[in-house]
């Protein structure tokens, strides 16, 4: 089935027929063209427009991009009809407008930033406009599983990042950070792939990494009855769908003392590569668990509460399945 999803932002140009409206109102933040979200009645505006103007469109979902807001627009003026400081509720800022059209449209929303309480409101972040290298891969992971730690279940990246090197259909390096970047976004909440100025298909890059590329999504629709199972256990009883390790592993010290690796869903552990071919073998810690791991490609068993080198390949990242 295919879903429409359409990028809206919670601003509204001041130059406009509707700007001109809302400016006679009083509901925009002074001094910029972001609506007041604190207020009500601004609130209640905008999602008056959005039902007059967007929900008739046949839209099924929404991408409300830039709900920070962006460019650090609350710093040094007040919101709520000047009750407010901005500095003070900014973090809230994504929670009011994914409220604010959610209980209008009851949809899901794709939004870059949030605050808890936000998966009240069909929500689900991705990390905004990161870079592409192999630092950057690492602190996404970091941060998915750091986000994870507050409740939020639903979070990804844009896979193979936002800003791309110009060649990067050409470019033999970028490519092989690419496909890392899609084969851990295999095992995220969301599978997501998104670049600037980029046409992202998988046909527009070298012969090898188009084959290495529609593998992941293949791999992604062999998952589905397993992640669909594991989401469902997530809107029922809680807890999230990728998870740190001390989430399953708390009397384990190394498991502790990972941070990059994690569950995805009970039973499969994922091990992302941010790191060269040229680097050598990849190391992988396998939690303490007593029937041990069985590698998710191969089937060959490992004990648990081991380090393991595997061999580096471009074909997959390691994953490891629970043996029950």
């Amino acid at each position: 089935m295919r879903t429409t999803m359409l990028s809206v932002w919670s601003k509204i140009d001041r130059n406009s027929k509707l700007g001109k409206e809302t400016a006679s109102k009083g509901y925009y933040i002074p001094n910029t063209d972001w609506i007041d979200f604190f207020n009500p009645d601004a609130a209640a505006f905008y999602w008056k427009n959005f039902k007059e103007k967007l929900i008739p469109t046949g839209i099924d979902c929404w991408w409300q991009d830039a709900t920070e807001p962006e460019n650090d627009d609350l710093e040094g003026r007040k919101v709520w009809n000047g009750t407010l400081p901005g500095e003070m509720v900014r973090n809230v800022y994504p929670l009011m407008v994914c409220k604010t059209v959610y209980e209008g449209s009851h949809n899901f929303i794709l939004t870059r930033s949030g605050f808890p309480g936000i998966q009240r409101y069909g929500a689900a972040l991705w990390s905004g406009d990161v870079g592409n290298d192999w630092e950057t891969l690492r602190r996404q992971i970091v941060g998915g599983l750091g986000l994870m730690s507050t409740g939020i279940p639903w979070w990804t990246y844009d896979a193979g990042g936002f800003f791309r090197p110009g060649n990067q259909y050409s470019d033999k390096d970028y490519q092989e950070r690419l496909i890392r970047w899609i084969q851990t976004s295999v095992f995220l909440p969301l599978m997501r792939v998104h670049g600037y100025m980029s046409n992202t298909e998988p046909w527009n890059y070298q012969p090898e990494t188009y084959r290495l590329f529609v593998e992941q999504i293949r791999l992604r629709h062999k998952l589905l009855p397993y992640i669909k199972k594991e989401a469902e256990l997530v809107a029922k009883e809680g807890g999230t769908l990728m998870r740190p390790l001390l989430f399953d592993f708390p009397n384990d010290e190394k498991a502790l003392a990972q941070e990059t690796e994690y569950m995805f869903g009970h039973d499969l552990l994922v091990c992302p590569v941010y790191q060269s071919l040229s680097d050598g073998d990849v190391s992988v810690y396998l939690p303490k668990h007593p029937q041990g791991w069985k590698d998710y490609f191969t089937g060959k068993h490992y004990d648990g509460g081991q380090t393991i080198q595997l061999p580096a390949t471009l074909e997959h990242i390691p994953v490891f399945e629970k043996v029950k």
